[in-house]
């Protein structure tokens, strides 16, 4: 299987299994995510997210301040070192930004290469790799 359809599978797996989530929420451990799972440690990380300003009329794409802000708002609101784990949906009620499923697809992708990236720096020869030791 080449990494590509390795990739494709990958996402289709996690699609599958994962659940989308549009807005920003704090995933279990309190760090702030969105989509199929896309973490952002920081602010400035959302920058490059397409999200859309829905409580705007008409909605409109979302500054970067106002990305910024979002994350810093959800960030607040964590309830990490407590017992209390709230589920994603209820991160909404606070939420003004969000991003499309297509928008939550392309994160994911970029997620897998940004993976397939680390293999190769890690196993150069990866491409070489006897076809039983790329696949399961």
């Amino acid at each position: 299987m080449s990494l590509q359809n390795a990739k494709r599978r990958a996402a289709r797996m996690i699609a599958q299994h994962e659940s989308f989530v549009p807005h920003m929420y704090l995933d279990s451990v309190s760090y702030v995510t969105v989509g199929f799972g896309k973490m952002f440690r920081t602010a400035a990380s959302t920058a490059s997210v397409n999200f859309i300003k829905v409580t705007a009329r008409p909605q409109r794409p979302a500054t970067v301040a106002e990305k910024a802000a979002e994350w810093t708002t959800m960030q607040r609101l964590s309830p990490a070192g407590t017992r209390i784990n709230y589920a994603a949906r209820h991160y909404a009620q606070y939420r003004t930004l969000e991003i499309t499923r297509a928008e939550g697809t392309r994160l994911l992708e970029l997620s897998l290469n940004d993976a397939i990236a680390i293999l190769r720096a890690n196993y150069p020869g990866l491409n070489a790799f006897p076809r039983t030791r790329r696949s399961p």
